[in-house]
């Protein structure tokens, strides 16, 4: 439903605002690298942790300590390759700035095209066109499953109706942003 407002939009991309996409891009892109590629292997282990523990408990509450020492094993032992991933990001910014720019040459005119582009990189971006990184992703998503699964199995019932309280109020929120077409 989101395919044609968004090829509207993309064709009517001025070349200023593709600049400011870039800048984005590159301001995230630092943030990111001091996070994740800076720090020594210890330092991004307790990153990783501290993010984790921070969304775990936004969902089930506090977590205690034989759940924070079973998170850090997992994370631990995780096959997250940070260089890799930060390579894939760039690859799919670039992508996404050369469709963008492809679409809004093409112009409002070219709607079909434009759809087919966007649905093109959309794809790219969940299945990278690179062989190692789409193995590197598929690898990744299985170890946090399972990884996801193992702490859920730890949870008390009390940290369980917590989470789903917690996803409730994401259902009524998209819910409300339905409502608002």
């Amino acid at each position: 439903h989101m395919e044609p407002a968004s090829a509207q939009l993309a064709s009517q991309l001025k070349p200023e605002q593709l600049l400011s996409v870039r800048q984005r891009f590159d301001k995230t892109n630092k943030e990111w690298r001091a996070d994740w590629l800076d720090p020594d292997a210890q330092g991004r282990l307790r990153y990783r942790t501290k993010q984790a523990t921070n969304r775990l408990e936004d969902f089930y509450g506090r977590l205690d300590q034989p759940q924070r020492e079973a998170l850090q094993l997992w994370l631990t032992q995780s096959v997250f390759d940070p260089s890799l991933s930060y390579a894939e990001r760039e690859r799919r910014q670039a992508d996404t700035l050369q469709t963008l720019q492809r679409i809004a040459q093409e112009g409002p005119a070219k709607q079909e095209s434009a759809q087919a582009l966007l649905r093109a990189l959309v794809e790219r971006n969940f299945n990278s066109p690179n062989e190692r990184a789409r193995a590197y992703s598929k690898e990744l998503w299985n170890e946090n499953c399972a990884g996801f699964a193992k702490f859920h199995n730890s949870t008390t019932p009390a940290q369980r109706e917590r989470m789903v309280q917690a996803l409730r109020g994401y259902e009524q929120d998209f819910k409300t942003l339905m409502a608002q077409k």
